[in-house]
């Protein structure tokens, strides 16, 4: 349990710095962004089909333990070559895989085009 606490600490904390982040970014630029943001954003109405699949995608399976459902996957942690396997309910669920999503968009957006000069 105390894994737990220590996990959701380190979510928060890691929501509010990317919080913190964009929003004096986009005050910094001024108007000229405050269009873009709100498309760079995931959308937080994606249905529960759609957070079920997305999980899919990255690697989480659905187990019944002790009467509930619980979704694991395999993950090498940082320093080691030994999978274990790392479960969360729903709740923690719906969040990691809204924060990879956004995550993967931003990248997305800021990934230079192929063949395109920089600056452009």
């Amino acid at each position: 349990m105390p894994n737990f606490a220590l996990l959701m600490t380190t979510a928060l904390t890691l929501a509010l710095c990317a919080g913190c982040a964009t929003q004096s970014s986009t005050q910094a630029t001024g108007n000229a962004t405050a269009g873009t943001a709100a498309t760079t954003s995931p959308p937080t109405s994606y249905t529960s089909k759609q957070i079920l699949q997305l999980a899919f995608d990255q690697g989480y399976r659905p187990r019944t333990h002790d009467g509930k459902t619980i979704y694991c996957r395999r993950e090498v942690p940082t320093g080691s070559n030994l999978p274990r396997t790392r479960c969360v309910n729903a709740t923690e669920l719906r969040f990691e895989v809204l924060q990879a999503e956004h995550e993967r968009q931003q990248l997305e957006e800021s990934a230079p085009m192929i063949g395109q000069p920089p600056g452009n």
